[in-house]
């Protein structure tokens, strides 16, 4: 669902599924993530391509959202093992080549990046890992928002 707000038609334009106001702050805040993801060194002096990865960043971002949306009124649902499955599911090694070639051709971000800065977005992960303001995975500014 949530790569419905990044389809293109076959023209190449981007199916716009909102107003013009609604639309233009959602692109407001995804490449507010973009420039977030930007800001990480993901090896040696190599930075996320935060701009050429933000359509696969606001599809992630959208699908926890709506994940724990859904959640949200299961009771005594286990948000630390549904965080914990979330990140074992983009644990990856691979090698520097590796790493390096999709770092140029793929238009994700790098695995760790997709559970690291996509978890830091939301009140839900802060709160059952006791995250406190000066916390090594604690974001203060620049959290994204889906009100």
């Amino acid at each position: 669902i949530s790569h419905l707000f990044s389809m293109k038609n076959p023209d190449g334009n981007i199916y716009q599924l909102f107003n013009s106001k609604d639309h233009a702050e959602l692109e407001k805040r995804i490449n507010s993530m973009a420039d977030y993801f930007s800001s990480f060194t993901v090896y040696e002096d190599l930075k996320c391509r935060g701009d050429y990865c933000k359509a696969e960043i606001g599809a992630d971002t959208f699908g926890l959202a709506i994940i724990l949306e859904i959640v949200k009124d299961i009771k005594d649902f286990d948000y630390k093992v549904f965080f914990e499955f979330y990140a074992k599911q983009w644990f990856l090694k691979e090698t520097k080549e590796v790493f390096l070639k999709y770092h140029e051709t793929d238009t994700h971000p790098p695995c760790y990046l997709r559970t690291n800065a996509i978890v830091q977005q939301f009140d839900e992960f802060y709160k059952v890992f006791d995250i406190k303001p000066g916390d090594g995975m604690y974001l203060k500014e620049k959290r994204f928002s889906m009100d």
